[in-house]
C-alpha cells in the first residue's frame, strides 16, 4: 500500500502544471479550424437537407397525382349519380303526372258534361212549370 502511495505522489510531481496561454496566432489557428469544420459541416448540411426537400417534392407529387385520380373519379361517380336522380325524378313525374292529369281533364269534362246537363234540365222543368201554369185554370 506504501508502495501505490508512494507512486501516486511520484507521477503527480512528475506532472508539471499546465500555466501556458494560448497566443492571438494559436486563437487564429482554431479559427481557421473551426470555421473550415463549420462551413463544410454546413456544406452536407444543406446538401442533405436539398436532398430531403427533393425526395418530398417526388412524394408530394406522386400524391397529388393519386389524389387528382381518385377526385376525378368521383366526379365521374357525383355525375352518374346525379343523372341516375335525374332520370328517376322524370320517372316517377311521369308515373304519377301523366295519370294526374289525364284524371284531372277527365273530371273537368264530367264537369262541364254535368254542368250542361243541369241547365238542360233547368230549363226543362222551367217549361214544365210554364205548360203547367197554362193549364191551371185560375178560379
Amino acid at each position: 500500500m506504501k508502495f501505490i502511495v508512494i507512486l501516486s505522489g511520484v507521477l503527480l510531481l512528475l506532472t508539471a502544471p499546465a500555466f501556458a496561454e494560448l497566443s492571438a496566432e494559436d486563437i487564429g489557428k482554431i479559427r481557421v479550424i473551426v470555421n473550415a469544420e463549420v462551413s463544410a459541416s454546413e456544406t452536407r448540411i444543406k446538401e442533405h437537407v436539398s436532398q430531403e426537400v427533393k425526395t418530398l417534392n417526388v412524394k408530394i407529387d406522386e400524391m397529388d397525382k393519386r389524389l387528382a385520380g381518385r377526385i376525378d373519379e368521383m366526379d365521374k361517380q357525383y355525375d352518374r349519380l346525379f343523372t341516375l336522380v335525374t332520370v328517376l325524378l322524370t320517372a316517377v313525374i311521369a308515373i304519377i303526372g301523366i295519370p294526374l292529369a289525364m284524371i284531372l281533364y277527365l273530371i273537368r269534362k264530367q264537369e262541364r258534361r254535368e254542368h250542361t246537363q243541369n241547365e238542360r234540365i233547368e230549363r226543362l222543368w222551367r217549361d214544365l212549370e210554364e205548360r203547367r201554369q197554362g193549364r191551371i185554370v185560375t178560379p
